[in-house]
């Protein structure tokens, strides 16, 4: 009856204790914070040259020069004060005389989230210009082929004015913003 006992025991004891323990659990918080973010890009990289081509007929104008080939990549999150952010952009440094710089920015349709609206064609000045606004959390994807589009245009203001063989380097600075 003795071993019965320490058998019973010994099996209860078992039972128990592996049923106590496989019923404990533990807790701990995690907690998660989302920095402020905002990240502006220019792809690929590498500069723009742009050249005002020759006319083949007398008498007619010179023709338009065009570059499409850079896209704004963006991410952006916002804080709860914030309804939206905005993109601007300015030139540093002086066009030739009578020529003017345009950037025609186009919508986005990659990434997720709220994307920013294009302000479409906007002549470009020492004056940061709001080309994109409505930016909300989000991203357009990174590289060529993501984002906005971007395409700068030459255009002749004042004929008179053109001085041939006379080259300037523009720089075109792009800034996100509350």
């Amino acid at each position: 009856m003795m071993n019965v006992s320490k058998i019973f025991f010994s099996v209860f004891f078992c039972f128990y204790s592996f049923g106590t323990w496989a019923q404990k659990s533990k807790k701990h918080m995690v907690s998660v914070t989302l920095p402020r973010i905002s990240v502006i890009d220019i792809e690929p990289a590498g500069d723009i040259n742009l050249l005002l081509e020759n006319s083949s007929k007398p008498g007619t104008v010179f023709h338009s020069s065009t570059n499409s080939s850079k896209w704004l990549n963006y991410t952006s999150s916002l804080s709860r004060h914030e309804n939206s952010k905005r993109i601007a952009a300015q030139l540093s440094g002086v066009l030739p005389d009578g020529i003017e710089l345009i950037v025609i920015v186009k919508n986005c349709s990659t990434g997720r989230g709220q994307m920013g609206i294009s302000s479409g064609e906007i002549k470009l000045s020492e004056e940061p210009q709001v080309i994109i606004s409505g930016v909300g959390a989000c991203y357009t994807g990174n590289g060529e082929g993501n984002g906005h589009n971007l395409e700068y245009r030459l255009l002749i203001n004042a004929v008179k004015s053109i001085s041939s063989n006379k080259s300037n380097s523009i720089l075109v600075t792009y800034t996100i913003s509350e």
